[in-house]
């Protein structure tokens, strides 16, 4: 029987947050969300391995190895047997508009993206800058999400230069267009008809590009940059909801409200408390054990 039921998607309540997870001997960790989550997860290992996919198709991560989580997309993993250690950073966050062709990584299994960095150089560019990041987001600085999203991106874009995916696959220019379009008029009502009109494609191929490459249809795209940019402005300012509905496209603030809970699981009024409690209480990245 097919359950009707919406999916349980997990949020952190936040556009970037990021931290590091030890896992060892004294300290057992699995993680299982179902239905994943409502952004993107990257994961960086740093020391021994991890299992991903445990109860469909498992595969290893070990060092040096980015795991990119899409939205909804189940996660399930824990620390790699027989050592059941695994130190692993992570950054929770909604893509900027023209990242889309950086995070393709090659599919491992069931949604997971998965790219093994093998040259040591970079594995420690990486590594360094992903600490970096964690630190940003747990600071008190003005400008830490700004800040953080640099360098999420700088990890990107060097993970991008040893994908092998470039030589297989790039994201078709009209797309691009199209999703640098949306991101320039999000705020003001968009259709499909819109969207294939300025790329001259017809509703359909517009449509199958979306889905073929991206994973998801244009309509969703266009929900995704507002439902992030409203994320964005609730916890930037104390605006009323009607106006940050306003602000990103939504005639309609009950439409909005609906279709922010169904994204994040939460009323944009809950979510803002929240987020503002929960960001706000996050404290500074412990520091990472020498290791032999």
């Amino acid at each position: 029987m097919v359950s009707n039921a919406p999916p349980k998607l997990v949020s952190f309540n936040g556009r970037i947050v990021a931290g590091q997870t030890e896992i060892h001997s004294r300290r057992h960790e699995e993680i299982y969300r179902q239905d994943g989550m409502d952004g993107w997860i990257l994961n960086y290992t740093e020391f021994g391995a991890g299992t991903i996919n445990r109860r469909t198709q498992p595969f290893d991560a070990g060092v040096g190895t980015l795991l990119l989580f899409p939205p909804s997309v189940c996660h399930d993993y824990g620390a790699a047997r027989p050592s059941n250690e695994w130190t692993h950073d992570w950054v929770y966050f909604f893509p900027r508009a023209g990242w889309l062709e950086l995070m393709l990584f090659p599919e491992s299994h069931a949604g997971v993206r998965s790219l093994s960095i093998k040259d040591a150089e970079l594995q420690k560019r990486i590594f360094v800058s992903f600490n970096e990041l964690i630190r940003v987001t747990r600071s008190s600085l003005r400008q830490k999400d700004a800040i953080a999203m640099n360098l999420l991106e700088s990890i990107l874009l060097w993970a991008d230069s040893v994908n092998p995916v470039w030589l297989q696959q790039r994201v078709d220019s009209r797309v691009q267009e199209s999703m640098r379009y949306i991101a320039q008029e999000y705020q003001r009502p968009l259709t499909l008809q819109d969207l294939a009109r300025h790329t001259a494609l017809s509703v359909s191929r517009l449509a199958h590009l979306f889905r073929e490459q991206l994973g998801m249809t244009p309509m969703e795209y266009v929900e995704e940059q507002r439902i992030g940019q409203a994320r964005e402005l609730l916890l930037m300012n104390d605006q009323p909801i009607a106006w940050v509905a306003a602000e990103v496209g939504f005639e309609d603030p009950l439409y909005f409200s609906r279709v922010f809970r169904r994204r994040t699981g939460r009323s944009p009024r809950e979510w803002r408390s929240t987020a503002r409690k929960q960001i706000g209480g996050l404290g500074t990245l412990p520091k990472h054990p020498a290791r032999k």
